[in-house]
């Protein structure tokens, strides 16, 4: 008798734990799958963005959204902040003095730089994550 109640304590803790794993296991795939498809939403918004028009004329609900732009540097501003020109408009961009990597800013300088939208209701910036250099126009 005592044989088969341990054996019954065993199994049921046995299934028990194989539930609880399925389920940690079937939360932890919802939670990856759900992070797998916000970074690709991400890039997928990333790759709209592509222009200082698209990113001027986007709503205010795209805050965090990652732009990749090339341009040019046409004017510091102060602090952080510099005007930023392509073909199809300005920005303004805040790229941290780091950020430089000791390269003295030109104007005119062409760069690529990679950051995320700020959109506030009256302005608009890119909070540039890294900036690579294209030469002078």
């Amino acid at each position: 008798m005592l044989n088969r109640c341990v054996s019954s304590f065993v199994l049921s803790t046995v299934i028990l734990s194989t539930s609880v794993l399925a389920v940690t296991s079937e939360q932890e795939f919802i939670t990856s799958t759900i992070e797998q498809a916000s970074q690709q939403s991400k890039q997928d918004k990333s790759n709209l963005f592509n222009t200082v028009k698209a990113v001027l004329n986007a709503s205010v609900f795209i805050n965090n959204t990652p732009v990749t732009l090339v341009g040019n540097i046409s004017r510091y501003l102060g602090d952080d902040n510099y005007k930023f020109t392509d073909k199809t408009g300005s920005i303004i961009v805040d790229i941290d003095n780091e950020k430089w990597n000791g390269t003295k800013v030109i104007p005119g300088m062409k760069v690529l730089i990679h950051g995320d939208i700020e959109k506030g209701i009256n302005n608009t910036l890119i909070n540039v994550d890294y900036i690579r250099f294209k030469g002078n126009n």
